[in-house]
């Protein structure tokens, strides 16, 4: 599974926040919230939020992606840490995912990992004050980076973060594969993922026929799981069309 960090410091955009958070967990990734300061973290508009743990508690080689919400001024509470700046310049240096929305580009321009082409909430980019800003896209993709433009877009963006951490998942898959010693044991990691996978299916379906869970979570979670095994299938060189 992955595992992806969401800093949140006072004066954070909610509609961004528990967009992205929701959407990803029901996609089958794990989140973890990190608090800049203090646990309990307040948003723009009076909603409080408990974070998971203290961004300094964390291990960041536990982290497959990290997304910054946006909102004011908890997006210049962002740009403004060195902590932050230390952990983006690692995700980014070892080809991680880095997201950020709405204001929260400011963040990745004061850690000098913004490339080409990006966008923000409009208007912001003077302040960010990078060449490359594109006005015309919700989301702009640019190698490891993914930028969007505000709470309008907070659905599409944490969309495009489902999408490309599956793309990066089967990655991941293909390395770990070729790195087996044998095929014993590229045989027995497969035989491990095909049974958790049932199980988690077996788990789906059991809840759909409690009908604890609604049609679109249950919709999720079939994809969550149908990634995995395509990835799978990818690293055996198996036809994924046979069985899609």
């Amino acid at each position: 599974m992955s595992k992806v960090l969401v800093p949140l410091a006072n004066g954070f955009e909610e509609i961004e926040a528990v967009t992205v958070i929701d959407i990803l967990r029901r996609a089958g990734i794990e989140v973890v919230i990190a608090a800049i300061l203090k646990k309990n973290v307040a948003g723009a508009h009076d909603i409080n939020i408990k974070a998971d743990a203290h961004l300094g508690d964390i291990n960041l080689s536990e982290f497959d992606a990290i997304i910054l919400p946006g909102g004011l001024p908890g997006a210049e509470h962002l740009a403004k840490s060195d902590k932050l700046q230390k952990i983006l310049q690692n995700m980014d240096k070892n080809k991680k995912i880095v997201a950020a929305i709405c204001a929260a580009p400011w963040a990745l321009a004061t850690s000098n990992i913004l490339k080409n082409s990006y966008t923000c909430y409009p208007s912001f980019e003077k302040i960010i004050n990078h060449p490359g800003y594109n006005p015309n896209e919700d989301v702009v993709v640019d190698q490891n980076i993914i930028t969007s433009r505000g709470p309008a877009t907070a659905m599409v963006f944490a969309l495009t973060i489902v999408e490309k951490e599956a793309l990066q998942n089967e990655k991941r898959a293909d390395k770990a594969w070729d790195r087996a010693e044998s095929v014993e044991q590229k045989l027995q990691r497969l035989e491990k993922i095909l049974d958790s996978t049932r199980v988690e299916l077996l788990e789906v379906k059991e809840e759909w026929k409690k009908e604890r869970l609604a049609r679109i979570d249950t919709e999720y979670k079939l994809e969550a799981l149908k990634k995995k095994i395509k990835a799978e299938c990818i690293c055996m060189k198996i036809n994924w069309e046979e069985f899609d």
